[in-house]
């Protein structure tokens, strides 16, 4: 039987880690939301067997896991912005409580280099909202940006929309690059071009691991970094 599940708040967090761990189930998948969450303290010491589907930051030994090489591909998609429009680029961040907001805006800086200016980089939440709000913080402080690259595709839809709203035309004035490979990068106009989350591989490489150590095939912890890779699109 499949159960899936949300915990809201702290103490739905507690209840759902004191169910887990009273043997109701023989294996869980655990998509986190932000870095250091009490949950992954709580199952820590249990034999649960485990797979999280992202870095777990402060528990990357402890724990079987699966994320996308979030860095690497991140410093794919700017220095594919920086080979075509050169200029000022700036980026919409992902939540740096995440590993993937932290990582993707680490490999932004690794493309930049010498570059890298911090006020080049506005903060965002995955949200759309945020991803408008952000760019038009960034056009704010640089009117002649030339590039963008935003850490989530449905931020980069908002990002597209206060571009559009301050005159500016995509790529023709400034190109931006998502990430994800989402529904979104395809319903938004002009299509974004993208870094490819391959959140499906994800999810099986989890279940794979997961189906072993129910089994006992496994004893210490897996843990598996996937490629990404560039689809480009209209947007840049």
């Amino acid at each position: 039987h499949l159960l899936i599940t949300t915990a809201e708040d702290e103490e739905e967090e507690k209840s759902l880690g004191d169910y887990l761990t009273l043997g109701h189930v023989d294996g869980a998948l655990l998509a986190l939301t932000h870095d250091g969450e009490p949950l992954l303290a709580q199952l820590q010491s249990n034999r649960l067997p485990l797979v999280v589907l992202a870095k777990p930051l402060g528990f990357e030994k402890v724990f079987s896991w699966v994320a996308v090489d979030d860095e690497q591909a991140a410093f794919t998609g700017v220095s594919y912005l920086v080979g075509k429009v050169g200029g000022t680029i700036g980026t919409v961040t992902g939540p740096l409580q995440t590993s993937s907001g932290r990582e993707r805006l680490d490999g932004y800086r690794r493309a930049l280099g010498d570059q890298f200016r911090p006020d080049l980089v506005a903060h965002g939440d995955w949200s759309l909202l945020s991803g408008r709000q952000g760019t038009e913080e960034l056009l704010r402080r640089h009117p002649g940006l030339r590039g963008l690259f935003v850490a989530s595709d449905l931020m980069a839809v908002g990002a597209i929309g206060a571009l559009r709203a301050a005159g500016r035309r995509v790529p023709e004035d400034v190109a931006v690059v998502g990430f994800d490979d989402s529904a979104a990068a395809t319903m938004v106009e002009p299509a974004l071009t993208t870094m490819r989350n391959p959140i499906e591989q994800n999810a099986l490489e989890a279940l794979r691991i997961l189906e072993d150590q129910i089994a006992g095939r496994v004893q210490q912890p897996v843990q598996v970094v996937l490629s990404s890779e560039l689809i480009e699109r209209s947007s840049a």
